[in-house]
């Protein structure tokens, strides 16, 4: 295993890209890393103190409300502030994830299987280029990663399992605290457990991981803003009204319920990941996203050797990419 970390190490540092001004928004990470070390965040986030009611933030006020993001970027400058120091954090849970991987294999079958799932991992050609940009994907997907770890603990294991359903709560809350979309993770959990017939008292130390993280981001987002649902306020609704100004191919049902048919060519997250349009974007890897016909050819694959069980997580997923690209625009429709 050892031997994959460094590997996936030595692959990262090749090819090593380090803080770029496009797409924009690592200069708004960029920024609020600044804010963060020298002092300054708390003034940033006091404006909102004078919020309006019907308030509407721009994307760009998304960024700097991601604390798992942009605070450990702040406390690796201490060391000095370089490209290096900038991206260690995506760095370090890039290779945190090739490990949870690992992990999570040796959980579900056995260590073979562990070791080649982090070999794959580990020059993935998703993680190894974001893994040295200032994102928030490779940070989101390690927590993601963890928390899945511990929940299948939890489930497999009988020892402990108070302390590993508390473990994937927080960890649920950790991602929370880089993109909101997370909260919806539990419920896919949910859905396991029901398929499984394994719901039990326990899970609720899986809510109460999940609202500790909650809570503390709360409280300091009240006490530095007015605001306890500052990052809720601002991330739900800025994608929200910037879909609706700027997307084309908005079709309303209702006043209330809002479907996003296509944008600038008739799709975006399909031909994103299947490399099968030129779409609209700052920024963009296409030879990279091969990588989502393998899910398709498995979920076949399987279906024809009458797997059907194995089939559920990657349905899961395609049901997951099916929601994104025509359901609901902001999450506040579930909360």
């Amino acid at each position: 295993m050892l031997i994959i970390v460094i590997f996936a190490l030595v692959l990262r540092l090749l090819f090593f890209i380090g803080y770029t001004s496009n797409p924009a928004y690592e200069g708004i990470h960029l920024s609020t890393a600044r804010m963060i070390h020298n002092g300054e965040f708390n003034n940033y986030l006091s404006r909102y103190r004078e919020m309006p009611e019907n308030y509407i933030a721009s994307t760009a006020e998304t960024h700097p409300v991601r604390l798992l993001m942009n605070y450990p970027v702040a406390f690796f400058w201490n060391f000095g502030i370089n490209d290096l120091t900038t991206v260690l954090w995506p760095l370090l849970t890039s290779l945190g994830l090739v490990m949870t991987t690992f992990f999570i294999g040796k959980e579900l079958w056995n260590v073979e299987i562990g070791l080649l799932s982090a070999f794959l991992a580990s020059f993935s050609p998703v993680d190894v280029i974001n893994a040295t940009r200032l994102d928030t994907d490779i940070v989101l997907a390690f927590f993601m990663a963890l928390s899945v770890l511990f929940f299948l603990r939890s489930v497999k294991n009988k020892n402990y399992r108070r302390f590993n359903y508390l473990s994937a709560g927080t960890c649920i809350g950790f991602s929370y605290l880089v993109k909101l979309f997370v909260v919806l993770l539990p419920f896919i959990f949910f859905i396991y457990l029901l398929y499984k017939k394994k719901i039990n008292k326990k899970i609720l130390f899986l809510i109460l991981g999940f609202l500790m993280v909650f809570i503390l981001e709360g409280f300091y987002f009240y006490l530095t803003s007015g605001h306890f649902l500052l990052h809720y306020e601002i991330c739900s609704v800025a994608p929200r009204d910037y879909a609706l100004k700027t997307l084309a191919g908005n079709f309303y049902i209702s006043e209330w319920l809002n479907v996003l048919y296509y944008y600038r060519p008739p799709l975006y997250y399909f031909p994103y990941l299947f490399n099968i349009h030129s779409i609209a974007s700052d920024t963009s890897f296409p030879e990279i996203w091969h990588f989502s016909y393998l899910l398709i050819f498995s979920i076949i694959v399987l279906f024809l050797i009458k797997k059907h069980k194995k089939i559920f997580f990657p349905l899961l997923w395609f049901s997951g990419l099916l929601f994104m690209e025509f359901g609901f625009i902001g999450i506040e429709f579930f909360l």
